[in-house]
């Protein structure tokens, strides 16, 4: 039996399969280096890489899960790039979160004011109201007209 060749590994990952196709050099059992070159090309060994990546870029947009990671293989120019989104999604991951304390702090203040907050549109329209917002207007409607 001969050596297995690779075709693209775009067509098996546009597909999501992950068997790949082969094709033997030889029906005798003989290996062509030829073929074995020929059958990952360059262009083959840097679209997988690159397309690993956009694959997860997919899956954390879709899922909106900053967590997921790429794990790095070697210390190459793709290796480097991994490191590089890694390192991108840990500063989004520390916003979000940086974002929602804030927020939280925010939500705790608003609702636990000893005072009626409330937040009105351009043309006078109730948008956001605490718990309290009631209590106020009934004690200050009347000194406001």
């Amino acid at each position: 039996m001969g050596v297995p060749v690779h075709k693209s590994f775009y067509y098996r990952l546009k597909t999501k399969n992950p068997q790949p196709f082969t094709h033997h050099a030889d029906g005798a059992g003989g290996v062509n280096p030829a073929v074995i070159f020929i059958g990952l090309s360059p262009a083959d060994i840097i679209s997988h890489p690159i397309l690993k990546l956009a694959a997860v870029s997919k899956e954390i947009s879709e899922k909106q899960d900053y967590s997921v990671r790429v794990q790095r293989k070697g210390t190459d120019e793709i290796s480097i790039l991994y490191d590089e989104f890694n390192h991108m999604l840990e500063q989004i991951q520390l916003r979000e979160s940086e974002r929602d304390k804030a927020e939280k702090k925010y939500r705790d203040i608003f609702e636990n004011a000893t005072y009626g907050i409330f937040q009105l549109s351009p043309h006078g329209h109730l948008l956001t109201a605490n718990r309290l917002l009631p209590e106020f207007w009934v004690m200050t409607r009347p000194r406001m007209f």
